[in-house]
């Protein structure tokens, strides 16, 4: 009996119990009308699984209009592992070139690992370009900022190092689009 109770705790625990909101759910449906959001290819949006760096690096490229353009100096970023032809790999090198978002000091990018809190947050306030002149330290004062700017609530405590899914991205996102560029 103890080993059957251990298993169901097992199971319960390694499954992913996050269950969008209806916020998310809105934000990320006002995304897909804007032609932001692109789902799977089951028509779903998946709100509820964590979001790569690659995806999330895609997508940003596309709301500044630069996907499927190939940006100048992007033919000079070289990042161990992001992989020529793959779907990603344009988007990865614009991003990198447009210095919203870097890659880490051994030239990896780590397309396929899930974005944190911290670096979601720092990507909305670089692509409004609020982040000139920032002072503190990283990811308090980008953290702070994104208050300030209504990106995220006032009232907002999530952990920086916390794994985002597709749909607490898309309410972070919507609110992105709301802040005006400087």
């Amino acid at each position: 009996m103890k080993k059957i109770i251990v298993f169901i705790i097992f199971i319960l625990t390694s499954v992913n119990c996050y269950a969008s909101t209806d916020l998310e759910i809105l934000n990320a449906n006002k995304l897909k009308a804007l032609h932001i959001y692109h789902g799977y290819p089951d028509g779903t949006l998946g709100l509820d699984k964590n979001i790569t760096r690659a995806e999330i690096s895609n997508l940003m490229i596309r709301i500044l209009g630069y996907q499927n353009v190939a940006l100048n100096g992007s033919e000079k970023v070289k990042l161990k592992d992001v992989e020529k032809s793959t779907w990603y790999e344009q988007g990865v090198k614009n991003i990198v070139v447009l210095n919203i978002m870097q890659g880490y000091p051994d030239k990896s990018f780590k397309p396929q690992e899930n974005i944190s809190f911290a670096e979601c947050v720092c990507l909305m306030v670089r692509t409004t370009k609020n982040d000139i002149g920032l002072k503190g330290t990283w990811p308090n004062n980008y953290i702070t900022k994104a208050k300030a700017l209504g990106i995220i609530g006032s009232n907002n405590n999530t952990s920086p190092t916390k794994k985002l899914t597709r749909g607490e991205v898309a309410t972070i996102l919507y609110n992105t689009l709301n802040v005006p560029i400087k």
